[in-house]
């Protein structure tokens, strides 16, 4: 399928989706309408068992939305693409990592913070500037305060300032940061890890991590255990501890 703002490759267990409208790379509309096509398209794809966001070029990972499409009729539009796009980053089946070079600010930050996991550059640098607009970001106000804590949080949506990437790294925005000529290397690294892994008990992981997130803690432990004994009883799970038993890799049924 042809893609106007976006570029879509699979190689390796991988799915990488390019922002590509540098050298910002803002997103609009469109941008996120296909990136949704895509993550619907590959959510029960055998192969895939990674999904990558990356920006175009080396000054932007994305600045955002687009400032137009938060104006007049196309601000719904927006608004219903954009609640779309992070639904569908936890409900894809596949582990996502966002991998920055550059500037993630405002929809961009948010991205991040939507993903899995995340990785950058060590010129990468992190922000919410929609307060100074006049506006706040919502998906910010939800996602933030979970993976950073809510004063560190409010801080950064309600100052508006920027944050580098060593800072982003330190409270847990992004899981590693490395020197810029080796941020390919790690890309890979992560690919490899998660290629030799069963397609299946990555997606059903994913889904028991997160319906454990927002409960109680108690009701969240059997639901979790009752969940995991479901898993064992995958021919996955019963592939990878025969595998283990017998000294050899496993061979995935699901891929």
């Amino acid at each position: 399928m042809e893609y106007q703002n976006i570029i879509v490759d699979e190689k390796d267990a991988a799915l990488t989706i390019t922002i590509n409208r540098p050298p910002f790379n803002f997103m609009s509309i469109e941008t996120l309408a296909e990136m949704n096509s895509v993550l619907q398209q590959f959510k029960d794809d055998a192969k895939t068992k990674l999904v990558i966001f990356k920006g175009a070029g080396n000054q932007c990972f994305s600045s955002g939305v687009e400032i137009q499409d938060h104006l007049g009729e196309r601000a719904s539009m927006m608004g219903e693409n954009f609640d779309k796009l992070f639904r569908l980053l936890i409900d894809c089946g596949k582990p996502t990592l966002a991998v920055v070079r550059g500037a993630a600010l405002g929809g961009g930050c948010e991205l991040v913070a939507g993903c899995d996991m995340a990785i950058a550059s060590e010129t990468a640098v992190f922000g919410q500037p929609e307060i100074k607009l006049g506006n706040y970001p919502g998906p910010a106000g939800v996602l933030l305060p979970r993976i950073i804590g809510r004063k560190r949080a409010f801080e950064i949506i309600f100052r508006g300032n920027n944050i580098d990437a060593r800072e982003a790294e330190r409270i847990g925005l992004v899981n590693k940061v490395v020197l810029d000529n080796e941020l390919e290397a790690l890309t890979e690294d992560f690919i490899k890890t998660f290629s030799r892994k069963s397609r299946l008990v990555l997606a059903f992981s994913k889904r028991i991590f997160y319906d454990s997130l927002d409960t109680e803690p108690v009701k969240a432990w059997h639901m979790t255990m009752e969940a995991c004994s479901d898993l064992m009883q995958t021919e996955d799970a019963i592939e990878g501890l025969t595998a283990y038993l017998e000294k050899r890799k496993p061979v995935w049924r699901s891929g």
